[in-house]
């Protein structure tokens, strides 16, 4: 399954869950969602809701068949903790120019009762510097407004009280929005179905759990990690495809399709940035596949058949066994069979 996820820090993204014949409604999926991405979280903490174009439509129960939900209007929010006092809230992103949402909600929490801004305050404010982090907007290009539960908005000022407050609403411009989209299309058009998405999620920036101790300011401050790779690149790249899941309720074969390129994988954009761009005068980032271990069957029994390319003559050759045939076609070398990928790095 593939499902946008929303956290409380405003980053969003959209994941890939593997998910096998067990797993039939959301509290199942949420299961397998907090064991392969968010192990540290609790099901409390994830908002199953419908979602259409960035407006929230309806929260889900958990109960509900997952044949029953349409994944494009499907997303998991991230909720902060909340005490009996306090209820959860929606931070929206709203755009005039669509008269709709630029983005998806975030999940706040503020008291039931007596509630002020500074309640909100380290939450907006965490919001609000990853609006201007990636548009590079000043905070004053945001614009921030609260609702009540007679729906009257109101403009959010810093020393009030918000009684009977129901969500809030934070508002740019056409020009730092416009730009915040450039940045979803890149994060979240991707065909997650494919390598490239894969190894995309696999080197993504991602924020630590807890705090760090900072070696430059040596205080304790939020960390974020993310792999890259460093030059000079392998010249033989084997990648390994997750076609088995093994956990508490089962273990089970994945048959994912999973397409892949046959002709230049471009590993430039997860190298190491260095001021100096070393790669672009180094050898080529570039791959071309010559071979694919496919495995059928299950975890039990199954069978492994290769597929590789002769540098010779250009074709490509089935290996079963003793036996050898060749393959007249790109399009049967990328099945959902295929575990182990072999690619070479080009020449310039």
């Amino acid at each position: 399954k593939t499902i946008l996820y929303v956290k409380v820090d405003g980053e969003y993204r959209r994941v890939f869950i593997l998910i096998n014949t067990s797993v039939i409604n959301i509290s199942n999926l949420i299961d397998c969602f907090l064991i392969q991405y968010e192990p540290t979280l609790i099901a409390e903490e994830i908002l199953p809701i419908k979602l259409v174009n960035n407006n929230f439509k309806e929260s889900y129960n958990i109960w509900k068949s997952l044949n029953e939900i349409r994944e494009e209007e499907f997303a998991f929010l991230q909720c902060p903790k909340k005490t009996l006092n306090e209820k959860y809230i929606l931070c929206e992103f709203f755009d005039f120019s669509i008269n709709g949402s630029f983005r998806p909600p975030t999940v706040l929490v503020c008291p039931t009762q007596n509630c002020s801004y500074i309640h909100l305050s380290d939450q907006i404010d965490q919001i609000l510097g990853h609006l201007c982090s990636v548009t590079n907007a000043p905070i004053s290009a945001c614009h921030l407004y609260w609702t009540d539960s007679y729906d009257k908005r109101y403009k959010l000022r810093t020393n009030e009280k918000l009684p009977y407050l129901t969500r809030i609403t934070i508002e740019m411009s056409a020009e730092w929005i416009d730009i915040y989209k450039v940045y979803d299309n890149i994060n979240n058009s991707r065909d997650n179905s494919a390598l490239t998405s894969l190894l995309a999620d696999f080197f993504h920036e991602e924020p630590l759990d807890d705090d760090y101790h900072c070696l430059i300011c040596s205080k304790l401050t939020k960390a974020r990690q993310k792999s890259s790779l460093c030059l000079p690149l392998p010249q033989i790249l084997i990648i390994q495809l997750k076609r088995f899941t093994y956990d508490i309720h089962s273990n089970d074969k994945i048959d994912t399709h999973i397409s892949f390129p046959l002709y230049e994988l471009d590993l430039k954009e997860y190298l190491v940035k260095n001021t100096n761009n070393q790669h672009e005068n180094d050898l080529s980032t570039k791959y071309n596949l010559v071979s694919v271990s496919n495995h059928t069957g299950s975890l039990i029994s199954g069978h492994y058949i290769t597929y590789a390319k002769n540098v010779q003559d250009g074709n490509w050759y089935q290996f079963d066994d003793k036996v050898v045939k060749k393959l007249n076609n790109d399009n049967d070398i990328v099945t959902k069979n295929a575990y182990l990928l072999v690619y070479v790095r080009t020449t310039r």
